[in-house]
């Protein structure tokens, strides 16, 4: 058993402060991996997620050194995809990569991406002159028991 903890502190400007107390997360297992992937080098980077058998993503945060604006042309994100398959993943099921991503609890990651075995990546950020632009990022993926309640 290891616990994740997690705390968060949101400042609205000249609005309220809103502060979640600490919490303690406990997951079965847990994984941080860490990739770099250069713009337009390598479409699909995907990286597994499973753990044993009997183990759940209830955990998951993925942060990036880059993010991209909402705005951008679709051409030119920075954009992942959770739990489809690589091989021939349905392009509009992809979430542009534009601010961290934080998802816990079992049921709901769950209920949202389906069975989580894997992360696709993509980096269509535009070159800077004949430099690549590489994104620097991090997942965190914490994973319970199956019939665990999260």
């Amino acid at each position: 058993m290891t616990i994740i903890t997690t705390q968060l502190n949101i400042d609205i400007q000249d609005g309220p402060d809103i502060s979640i107390p600490t919490i303690k997360i406990e997951v079965e297992s847990y994984d941080k991996i860490d990739i770099n992937i250069k713009s337009i080098e390598k479409k699909n980077f995907t990286i597994e997620t499973v753990g044993s058998s009997n183990e759940a993503v209830s955990f998951l945060l993925i942060t990036s050194s880059l993010y991209t604006p909402n705005d951008a042309e679709d051409q030119k994100k920075l954009t992942f995809l959770i739990g489809e398959e690589a091989q021939n993943p349905d392009e509009s099921k992809y979430i542009n990569l534009s601010y961290p991503q934080l998802y816990i609890g079992k049921d709901a990651i769950a209920e949202l991406f389906g069975d989580v075995k894997k992360i696709t990546f993509d980096n269509q950020l535009a070159k800077k002159g004949d430099e690549t632009t590489t994104a620097q990022i991090s997942v965190l993926i914490g994973r319970d028991k199956e019939g665990k309640k999260s």
